[in-house]
Formats: structure tokens, C-alpha cells, sequence
């Protein structure tokens, strides 16, 4: 352990949503205050994780930020052949106290955490180490199948689109029981003008959580089925993840269950919008 050297390290984050904490670990920054040195890694690959985690943003202000970020990284006094120019507002990163001022003035959507010590061979197994552990998407044996959207992954991307709609007629209850026919029925949210006019039902597609999802595909149409006795308007919508990629078996499976189930409309969390008005009929 004599051979190891004291680092202080910042996580760049991308939070799509401020008021929610929801964060995105872009890279990490690595400093050397003994060497007045700095170093860092970053994500090139970020825009599917983005594209699930917050669809509506801007991966070009993100690309942005981590460009900005690699620019400052360096050594002081470091002879070059090429000189590299430096903005004066923007000099490079070289101690811990650069970071934790930056850490600071960070607090919109771009932020750095505050600096924690890390302690490695040298400066670049650090920010090594630290971006695999902390940054970088954890690998799996090839024979094992990548995980998909949690069930709280999808529910808090349902939750901030859905939430913008609700207004002096419409109301959006979050996971609540709704009565019918005597027997009580949950979904993650219930769109209701007085009564409920649709129920949205998030299913998950992590493996982990199959269980949960194959429940939750089989109350969507009993949920159809009952309200639509007291309201043939009535929707319950199953929403899957984005479909940013091929889909897996079990989602092909339970699309094709539902797809001609009466009452029922199958969609993918960033085709919200586009069906607002299938789900909230315009009569209304």
C-alpha cells in the first residue's frame, strides 16, 4: 500500500430533471494536487442511456458539457509542441479546490459532484478504476441477456410526462386503488375526470422483475374490462419501455396478447404524448 498516491476525484452528472434528482454519470475528473495534474474519462456511448432515461433532452448540450469538461483537463506548465489555447474564465483543472469550486457553481442540469479522495498507482489507473467502477455501463458474459428498463426506471419517465397532463378537468392520481364492480384495481396512474377515463399500467422489462411483469400484463385487460361497464371510453394503457432498440422475446409476446384486447392500447413510454388525445378523448 506504500506505493499507492492520494487523488481527489468529481463525477460529471447529467439530471434531466433538477427538481427530482434523477441523475446520468457522464465521467468522472481525476486530480493530482502534487502534480498539479488532472485527468478524465467519459462516456462516448451516452445517447441510448439518455434516449431511456430522459428521452426529451438534448444529447447535443450533453456531448457539449463533456467536450467543455475534456478541454480543462491537463497539466500546469506542461511544454508542448503545440500551444493549446485556454480560455481565461475556463483554466485548466489542476487541484482539488478547482474542483470543489466547480462542484459548487454546478447545480442545473450539468453538476460535478463534491471532490472525494481516492487513493491508486498513479493518476491514470485512478480515473481507470474510478470510471469503470462509477461511470461505465457493467458488463455481462455475452451468454447472459442485457437487462432492460426497471419498473421505478420506467414508472419516473411515465410520471414526467404524464404529469403535465392534468388540468382544471383532468386529474392525474398516482398509484392508487380505483373501485369497480366491487373489486378494487391498482395501476401505477389513473387519469380521471371525476371517474376514471383511462388507467396507465407500466410493465418492466428487466428480467429481474419478470414476474411483476407478467402480473402486471395480465390485469390490463380486467382493468379494461371493468371500467369500460361503467365508461365505454374507458382506456387501460400498457406502457413498455422506449423502443429504442429490438424488442425482447417477452415484450413481443405481450404485445401481441394485448394488441386485440378490447379497451386495451399498447404503447412504448415516449409514444405518450403522441396518444394524449386517444387517451384523453377530446368529448371530454
Amino acid at each position: 500500500m506504500t506505493d499507492l498516491s492520494f487523488f481527489s476525484y468529481a463525477l460529471l452528472r447529467f439530471v434531466p430533471d433538477v427538481a427530482r434528482d434523477e441523475s446520468i454519470n457522464l465521467g468522472v475528473i481525476v486530480v493530482s494536487d502534487e502534480e498539479r495534474r488532472s485527468d478524465g474519462a467519459f462516456l462516448s456511448r451516452f445517447r441510448a442511456r439518455l434516449r431511456s432515461f430522459a428521452p426529451d433532452s438534448n444529447p447535443d448540450a450533453v456531448e457539449g458539457a463533456i467536450s467543455s469538461c475534456r478541454l480543462r483537463l491537463g497539466a500546469a506548465y506542461q511544454p508542448t509542441l503545440v500551444e493549446v489555447p485556454t480560455d481565461e474564465a475556463s483554466p485548466l483543472i489542476i487541484s482539488t479546490e478547482q474542483l470543489r469550486a466547480m462542484s459548487a457553481s454546478m447545480r442545473n442540469q450539468f453538476q460535478l459532484s463534491e471532490p472525494k479522495p481516492y487513493r491508486a498507482r498513479s493518476l491514470k489507473k485512478a480515473t481507470t478504476e474510478l470510471f469503470q467502477a462509477l461511470v461505465s455501463p457493467r458488463h455481462r458474459p455475452p451468454a447472459q441477456a442485457p437487462r432492460g428498463m426497471t419498473l421505478r426506471q420506467l414508472q419516473m419517465l411515465i410520471r414526467r410526462t404524464v404529469r403535465e397532463w392534468g388540468g382544471d378537468v383532468v386529474r392525474i392520481q398516482e398509484r392508487g386503488l380505483e373501485r369497480a364492480s366491487g373489486t378494487r384495481h391498482f395501476a401505477d396512474f389513473w387519469v380521471e375526470r371525476g371517474s376514471p377515463i383511462a388507467a396507465l399500467i407500466a410493465i418492466p422489462e428487466d428480467p429481474d422483475e419478470r414476474d411483476q411483469a407478467w402480473a402486471r400484463r395480465d390485469s390490463v385487460p380486467t382493468i379494461a374490462a371493468e371500467f369500460r361497464a361503467l365508461d365505454p371510453y374507458f382506456t387501460a394503457v400498457a406502457v413498455f419501455p422506449p423502443n429504442g432498440h429490438e424488442p425482447t422475446k417477452f415484450v413481443a409476446e405481450t404485445t401481441e396478447f394485448l394488441s386485440n384486447k378490447d379497451g386495451v392500447l399498447v404503447l412504448h413510454a415516449d409514444q405518450l404524448d403522441r396518444f394524449r388525445d386517444t387517451i384523453i378523448p377530446s368529448l371530454l
